[in-house]
């Protein structure tokens, strides 16, 4: 609530504030071949969901006294690619400490690239929620 306060004291009025985030959505660890992707396994965001409500609930309190008004929300796709399963690891170690990679998702990918040669990438879709709100 406190950073949303200090977005109100330094946007002007009728100025945006801009919610660009991901959404806790279980996304999927796939490995792709060019245009055919396969499926290996879910990631475990659920640490996010309390987060997410908690912005949520802010929001909604800022939209209730009439500090900003909802002007439009929607949700796209946002996909990162990683050349290795390793490399993948590396970063999702040193970025997410919230969020889980099942085992079995690890091993699945691993399987896929053991039973094809063909050259591919892992990537990660999340599900991302933008927001544009207005100053009154």
């Amino acid at each position: 609530m406190h950073a949303l306060e200090e977005v109100r004291r330094v946007v002007q009025k009728d100025g945006w504030l801009l919610d660009i985030r991901p959404m806790a959505s279980k996304p999927p660890l796939e490995l792709a071949f060019g245009d055919e992707i396969q499926f290996a396994g879910e990631i475990d965001d659920s640490a996010w969901v309390l987060d997410e409500e908690l912005v949520n609930d802010a929001l909604e309190i800022v939209f209730a006294r009439g500090d900003f008004l909802k002007e439009r929300v929607g949700r796209f796709k946002l996909s990162t690619y990683w050349d290795t399963l390793d490399e993948f690891a590396s970063w999702a170690d040193e970025n997410w400490d919230d969020v889980l990679i099942p085992e079995n998702t690890l091993e699945n990918a691993t399987k896929i690239m053991e039973q094809d040669e063909r050259k591919f990438k892992i990537r990660v879709t999340y599900t991302m929620l933008i927001g544009r709100y207005r100053k009154s």
